[in-house]
């Protein structure tokens, strides 16, 4: 788990800070404290206006919003980091008590998306600037995303993991804003705003940037006070709630140390010839199992508290056609059974914490 007042990007002041990180978290960090402690003239020169942001940059910003949050919260690890790690030495920083923030890379479409968990009502909310919905509303999501988010998130689910598109988080409408945008609602996400309710302003977002990577400490205060644009028409009633295909559950015989890649080959394996001719004719994507309603979000006061109906429908799809078997409903009747008293645990947890801040 990793504590912002823990970590930092100089090196030379939290040096015995960062032998606490494993190797490869801590090689990566080194790089990217460089980055952001260039020269105010060669960042003018490396971050233009109308460019797509790169992987170091956003990492460095990440940083040193991570060494000035007053709180706790897990991930936010660098982005390329995540491609080319043990996904078990990942899993073992995101322990699930705490929020986790990880931006992720889409290659295939050379895109940036932030996920968010959520602690409290345990999904995973996804920030999509490029998100697409089928003609019935339905969302759909890259394969690519959904391996990436079931190997860092898997272990925290008992089977498919519940995810929420919030379809009133505004879209770009060019072809290099997705970083600007995830640093957006990465800040909103840390200082407890809801990304869908703004529309950003990309200069503003770039200056801010800029300001951030120029300060060698920056404070709190400045991440609290920065304008990133300004507030938009929002119902909130625009949620939807859908399941990805947790990896975690269908190789929990395998080891738990594949790889990224190794995890994608399986996906894909799993597939049948018919799931594999509907995903291209989708363009890629895979359709899921979805629920649209004004379901609360992160640990934002703008949602009302899930239904009972809505509660019920977070139980597990039933068995596919490839597991219609007799062991096939047995699993998955066990399943159900062990995601009831799982919720009941966690819905008690809860109660008391409540009852006790009372």
């Amino acid at each position: 788990m990793f504590k912002y007042k823990e970590s930092s990007s100089d090196d030379e002041e939290n040096g015995e800070k960062d032998k606490e990180k494993d190797d490869g978290r801590r090689r990566t960090e080194s790089e990217r404290s460089n980055a952001g402690e260039q020269p105010k003239k060669d960042l003018e020169e490396e971050i233009k206006f109308g460019e797509r942001l790169q992987d170091d940059l956003i990492n460095s910003f990440s940083d040193k919003l991570q060494a000035a949050y007053p709180r706790e919260i897990e991930g936010l690890f660098a982005i390329q980091f995540l491609l080319i790690t043990d996904m078990a030495d990942v899993r073992k920083q995101l322990t699930g008590r705490n929020p986790a923030v990880q931006v992720l890379f889409d290659k295939t479409r050379e895109h940036y998306i932030l996920v968010h968990y959520n602690p409290r009502h345990h999904f995973i909310e996804i920030y999509d600037s490029l998100q697409t919905f089928d003609t019935n509303g339905k969302p759909t999501i890259i394969r690519e995303i959904c391996v990436q988010i079931s190997n860092m998130f898997g272990h925290l689910f008992r089977r498919d993991i519940p995810c929420l598109i919030d379809k009133e988080y505004e879209l770009q409408s060019d072809n290099f804003s997705c970083g600007y945008r995830v640093i957006g609602a990465l800040v909103d996400i840390a200082r407890d705003k809801n990304p869908g309710k703004f529309k950003y302003s990309r200069n503003a977002i770039l200056d801010f940037l800029k300001l951030v990577l120029n300060t060698s400490k920056p404070t709190w205060e400045m991440f609290e006070q920065a304008k990133l644009g300004r507030h938009k028409s929002y119902s909130g009633s625009q949620c939807v709630k859908l399941y990805i295909p947790n990896l975690s559950y269908s190789n929990s015989t395998s080891s738990s140390r594949a790889s990224s890649v190794d995890s994608l080959a399986s996906f894909n394996s799993q597939s049948s010839t018919d799931s594999q001719n509907t995903f291209r004719k989708n363009g890629g994507r895979d359709q899921l199992e979805w629920k649209q309603g004004p379901v609360r979000m992160a640990k934002l006061p703008v949602f009302p508290e899930p239904e009972n109906s809505v509660k019920r429908d977070m139980t597990s799809p039933k068995p596919n056609d490839d597991d219609g078997t007799l062991m096939g409903y047995f699993r998955h009747g066990y399943q159900s059974v062990a995601d009831f008293f799982h919720r009941k645990t966690v819905g008690e947890e809860e109660q008391v914490v409540a009852e006790k801040k009372e």
